[in-house]
């Protein structure tokens, strides 16, 4: 399995975000995956990373906060936060994001109370995010399993969370024998060259026919 995680964090390093030399990497994960994420960081740095700033989010510190929450703090957001992930977008930052949630924690919270806070995150970042999304700087999502989300998906399991390792390593192309770097590369070039052939067809719709079902 160390070595399954090591290809992992090496892919997510080089074809995520494809980290190049002085560049610095804006790194965000969840306390559940500490491990795996010096991993990714180590690899970060191998590749050439001038700087890997982590930043861990606990969810239960989130659920506490949005509890206990009053609608003045549900209208705050830290300008420190926007002005940091502003530096790392000025910097041509990578940024990668580990997951690895608990798809319950807020099911007690007010939805009212979980959208405001949405929003109000959402409007301070809009500009960060519009970067990020437009892809002017290198971003990627990498996912780690968390006990109550691999008990959600394999109810039934005697090891669930090996068996969501085993689910995501398989979804994105990590296995023993085989360089997940180079099977990537060979799938993003698949695809830029079916696009290309799309695209100089300039086709103005498809048609798909085959027998449904009603």
């Amino acid at each position: 399995m160390e070595k399954l995680l090591e290809k992992y964090a090496e892919l997510l390093v080089k074809v995520g975000i494809n980290v190049q030399k002085g560049q610095r990497v804006f790194l965000r994960s969840t306390i559940d995956a500490v491990d795996f994420t010096r991993k990714v960081a180590e690899k970060a740095y191998e590749a050439g990373a001038k700087e890997v700033y982590t930043v861990y989010n606990d969810e239960y510190m989130l659920y506490l906060k949005l509890k206990y929450a009053d609608d003045e703090l549900l209208n705050e957001f830290h300008q420190w936060e926007v002005d940091m992930a502003k530096y790392f977008c000025d910097e041509k930052g990578g940024f990668l994001s580990i997951i690895g949630s608990d798809p319950d924690i807020l099911k007690t919270i007010a939805p009212q109370k979980i959208g405001q806070y949405s929003k109000t995150r959402q409007t301070a970042m809009k500009d960060v995010s519009k970067v990020i999304m437009s892809d002017k700087v290198s971003w990627s999502v990498g996912a780690v399993p968390s006990k109550k989300w691999a008990e959600k998906v394999f109810p039934h399991s005697n090891n669930p969370v090996q068996d969501l390792w085993n689910a995501i390593l398989k979804t994105v192309r990590v296995n023993e024998t085989d360089d997940p770097v180079e099977l990537w590369n060979k799938h993003l070039n698949n695809l830029k060259e079916k696009t290309e052939y799309l695209n100089n067809k300039q086709y103005e719709y498809l048609r798909y026919e085959g027998q449904g079902q009603i």
